[in-house]
């Protein structure tokens, strides 16, 4: 199971406690374009490539978003 909360956080260069549950991109001063980019390598790393390509990942800027596509994908229960 991924575990996107610290996923995200150790993308970020953050603490995953100092990463609240509804993170998204517009309250994450550090969650900002390439921080977008580091979260999504972070993420297809921890897939084992699993997330590449994965249709509206890119877009999914929020911690809340990232798990429901992964949950819809099968990656994670």
């Amino acid at each position: 199971m991924v575990d996107v909360r610290a996923v995200v956080a150790q993308a970020l260069g953050l603490s995953p406690e100092s990463l609240p549950e509804n993170a998204n991109m517009e309250t994450v001063p550090e969650w900002d374009s390439f921080g977008h980019l580091s979260v999504l390598l972070a993420l297809d790393k921890v897939t084992q490539g699993k997330a590449k390509g994965m249709p509206g990942l890119a877009k999914a800027t929020s911690v809340e978003k990232i798990s429901a596509l992964l949950r819809e994908n099968g990656l994670n229960p």
